[in-house]
């Protein structure tokens, strides 16, 4: 939560829950609560909170003095999301910095108006491992300071209204988590010798499976029982499986199955083959088994036997970034992972509603420093974004069994966004740019002419150039201009067209790659074409 108070009002507008069973007083309900049912109330506060010497936005829940967890990653805290564990996990770390966030003026909005409603949740919160009460409000988790007096130092200055904390000394080492995401593997359930006969199929010399027109087909409670999901059937031969957080639900007859992540519908999966209902028993095809569970197979054609291996993961979300200033959204994770079948990382976006831009994910042996020792392998995932509304999906599968799935809605507007596109993902040889002139992306002239100019970052071989297109109908071109370059430093007076409106100045650098070249965008300003006076 970056900003203040009223930013804090803003955010707690969107569906919020509540974890930990700890309800505002005035919304207590004699009936057990249901995740998602609303139990009290955030209110402002006149309370000034500190962390580690510095002020961060507080609220207060129940007449105590909150604070958003998420927050503390500036304040000296490593925070982690974890949704096998259903926790926000806090661990102050040594040697963290403290960057504090612009909390604004206890006096913007007066003292007990309501600004968030608080819901129950299962998702709990710790404090070094050790359990504390929390409120999950707006997608973020508010815990209470005065919980944390057994952890460090907590003092109250009635006359300053000042609430201040500061944590024992951090036993945990810094180590380079923010922004990233983690996944880490658990355990392996093996199951060997799967024996795949001409009729059926065999485990342990229990029957656990038929075979169709030479497919093997397994039982889908057997499986599930096996790797450690409840399977539920109905009245229809309908079986529902979960392991608490992803839920999968197959028909008899029927190729889509139904699938949901944290009780949010996911997009259905198309087996290859519809489920079987036999004497009461639904069977699927072991290959839809396989991608829809995320397990791992080896198939032997001399004895006919299958082994699956299906190995259970961790992620933990240490703050994936949920804003955008460029013309890409990237995020990052590393993996401490054995086996063949990895899980991955996808970043996606739906730009306006409509145009889908998809992820563009790989996976290396990991170098990043200070995390080598602890993690094998890293990951990024890129997705393209723009002016408007983004829609932002990351997901990490394992097949197609979900292991995190995050969505979040940013805005890019022309005066938010940076004139330098990132190019850090783009392949090949081209000229690259810095310290582009304007360094605001938006501008307003009623002149002739809109002046750029900036330095080259590398001795390549290659050539600037700008396209000048209208805002509104970006595909036709109104111009194009060689960009002249002068020892490290380009610079170019634009002609702009005579008729008023926003216009859209693309700088792009020649790329060279093995199969040809093509003009690749450098920096983008947007200027608003005013009428002579």
């Amino acid at each position: 939560m970056i900003g203040s108070i009223k930013k804090l009002a803003a955010g707690l507008a969107v569906c919020a829950m509540l974890a930990g069973g700890v309800v505002a007083g005035a919304a207590r309900a004699e009936a057990s609560p249901q995740v998602g049912d609303v139990v009290g109330q955030v209110l402002a506060t006149d309370i000034e909170a500190q962390v580690n010497g510095s002020a961060i936005a507080s609220m207060n829940i129940d007449g105590l003095t909150a604070v958003v967890a998420e927050d503390l990653r500036s304040y000296g805290f490593d925070v982690a999301w974890i949704p096998q564990r259903k926790e926000v996990a806090i661990v102050p770390v040594a040697g963290k910095p403290v960057h504090p966030h612009d909390v604004g003026s206890r006096q913007e909005l007066p003292v007990g108006q309501k600004i968030g409603e608080v819901f129950f949740t299962d998702i709990r919160a710790t404090y070094n491992g050790e359990s504390i009460r929390s409120f999950n409000i707006g997608g973020k988790t508010a815990i209470v300071l005065n919980d944390l007096a057994s952890f460090g130092k907590l003092d109250w200055n009635e006359a300053a209204r000042k609430l201040f904390f500061i944590p024992e000394p951090a036993g945990a080492e810094r180590r380079l988590m923010e922004g990233l995401l983690a996944v880490e593997e658990q355990e392996a359930i093996k199951l060997s010798g799967i024996a795949i006969g001409a009729e059926g199929v065999a485990y342990e010399g229990a029957n656990v499976g038929v075979v169709k027109q030479g497919m093997p087909f397994l039982s889908v409670e057997w499986i599930a029982g096996k790797l450690g999901y409840e399977a539920q059937k109905d009245e229809n031969g309908a079986v529902r499986l979960t392991d608490g957080n992803y839920e999968l639900t197959l028909h008899p007859g029927e190729k889509q199955a139904e699938r949901s992540w944290f009780g949010l519908p996911l997009q259905p999966f198309e087996q290859y083959q519809a489920p079987v209902l036999e004497d009461g028993l639904l069977y699927a095809y072991q290959v839809d088994l396989k991608d829809m569970l995320g397990y791992e197979t080896v198939w032997s054609p001399e004895t006919r036997d299958l082994d699956i291996t299906y190995r259970t993961y961790q992620v933990e979300d240490y703050g994936i970034p949920e804003s955008i200033d460029n013309y890409d959204y990237t995020v990052r994770m590393v993996g401490n992972l054995s086996g063949y079948d990895f899980p991955m990382i996808l970043a996606e976006n739906r730009i306006n509603g409509e145009n889908r831009a998809y992820a563009i994910s790989s996976m290396t042996l990991n170098d990043r420093e200070g995390l080598k020792e602890l993690y094998n392998y890293s990951y990024i995932s890129n997705t393209r974004t723009d002016i408007g509304l983004n829609e932002l999906e990351v997901r990490v599968e394992v097949g197609r069994r979900p292991l995190y799935i995050k969505k979040f809605q940013a805005e890019l507007t022309y005066r938010n966004v940076k004139p330098e596109v990132d190019t850090s993902n783009v392949s090949g040889s081209f000229v690259g740019v810095s310290g582009v002139n304007p360094s605001q992306a938006y501008a307003e002239t009623a002149g002739s002419t809109f002046t750029i100019s900036g330095t080259v970052t590398n001795d390549v071989t290659g050539s600037l150039s700008v396209k000048v297109t209208r805002e509104d109908n970006p595909d036709e071109t109104v111009g194009t201009f060689a960009v002249p370059v002068e020892g490290a430093a380009f610079k170019l007076d634009v002609p702009l067209p005579e008729e008023p409106g926003v216009y859209r100045i693309t700088l792009n650098s020649l790329l060279t790659f093995p199969r040809g070249t093509l003009n690749t965008p450098v920096a983008k300003w947007y200027v608003n074409k005013l009428a002579q006076p």
